[in-house]
């Protein structure tokens, strides 16, 4: 399950407003989003999958819960046993120096 109201993350230094959003979905599945260059869809999907504060510093306001957690509440090693992110180009992985998903892993 994933709630965001009034759901802000303003990054640290940022010279742009933050994007605010409003979502609530229950059932298993599927969810797709999308939007133009710079609308943070990837940094959305950085949030949900524990990047904040430690790869994404900044502020969050309003709020945010994913399973039932709040977003940012667990640290990344954590939230990593239950959400993964997969980025659309394998030089945009955390490491940046692995040649395999197991060796990233590992």
């Amino acid at each position: 399950m994933v709630t965001l109201e009034q759901f802000r993350y303003c990054p640290t230094h940022s010279t742009h407003p933050p994007f605010c959003y409003d979502f609530h979905y229950v059932k298993p599945g599927m969810v797709a989003i999308f939007g133009d260059n710079g609308s943070g869809k990837s940094t959305l999907a950085q949030l949900m999958a524990g990047w904040y504060p430690d790869f994404l510093p900044g502020e969050i306001t309003g709020t945010g819960t994913l399973l039932g957690t709040p977003i940012g509440r667990l640290p990344l090693n954590e939230q990593s046993a239950t959400i993964q992110l997969v980025q659309q180009s394998p030089y945009l992985q955390l490491s940046g120096c692995t040649f395999s998903v197991e060796e990233e892993v590992a």
